[in-house]
């Protein structure tokens, strides 16, 4: 995997702004000085997007030079803590295919949930042990995100300890963290992620809340100390991309509060 550029990535969530169509989605990003934009699967299913479209969005990212996320579906078959092995692993493989047809380098994967959770960190750590061939061949990231209760019990990804271990045992430089910043404060481990993960950092989603819903509101709108969180992330090393996951009512007064505090 190539180091990444000293340029900081900068993008948005495409299930978190209104947009027309594809080319009408990167226009809207360059004109807020955005180089990165990521596909959450909702907002792929209700357009009805398909290999037609994602080929269309390789095509817009090379032309603007921008990188692309692909955020899949989460539960059913692509729970990777709950699914059968074989099953979670197809939907794995399904998750990458999609993701080269929209040449994206980075996919937002979450760790899902559990009956025991040891033995689902486990099957997760086999099923990210089985891709890596694949994902080092393609030069893509995956990025397992940290996750909250407060959306149904059981979920992986809530405490450090999780990832403690599923890092432990799969070293590739191409698996790392996607930190939510909403769900770290939530949780209250969003300092001892950047402490004990900061070299495993390799993507973000920006939103903010009061502490205990998931709200997803513009930077400065909730209660995370934001200059002391971006302060702590560029202090890692890390460079993006850091990506919006507020919706864009926000964008006029959320979006030069953060672009003042990344690019100074």
């Amino acid at each position: 995997m190539a180091a990444m550029s000293t340029k900081l990535i900068f993008g948005v969530s495409s299930t978190h702004f209104n947009y027309d169509n594809l080319p009408h989605a990167f226009e809207k990003c360059l004109g807020w000085g955005m180089n990165h934009i990521e596909f959450f699967c909702s907002d792929i299913a209700r357009r009805k997007f398909g290999r037609v479209e994602f080929g269309e969005i390789a095509r817009l990212a090379q032309e603007h030079r921008f990188t692309v996320g692909y955020h899949p579906h989460y539960v059913g078959a692509c729970d990777l803590g709950r699914a059968e092995p074989t099953v979670g692993l197809a939907a794995f493989h399904s998750i990458l295919d999609d993701a080269l047809f929209m040449a994206a380098r980075f996919i937002i994967v979450h760790l899902g949930t559990f009956v025991e959770r040891q033995t689902a960190l486990e099957k997760i750590v086999r099923a990210t042990e089985a891709v890596l061939p694949r994902v080092e061949r393609e030069g893509m990231m995956v990025c397992f995100e940290d996750f909250v209760l407060c959306h149904g019990p059981n979920a992986l990804g809530d405490r450090p300890d999780d990832f403690e271990f599923l890092f432990s045992r799969v070293g590739a430089k191409c698996v790392g963290m996607n930190l939510d910043y909403g769900h770290g404060h939530i949780t209250g481990h969003l300092y001892e992620y950047l402490r004990r993960f900061g070299s495993r950092l390799v993507y973000t989603h920006i939103q903010d809340n009061d502490g205990v819903k998931d709200q997803h509101i513009g930077v400065g709108f909730g209660t995370i100390d934001w200059p002391k969180a971006i302060r702590e992330t560029l202090a890692t090393g890390f460079r993006g991309p850091f990506t919006v996951e507020y919706l864009e009512k926000y964008a006029e007064v959320a979006h030069p509060k953060l672009k003042a505090l990344l690019f100074g």
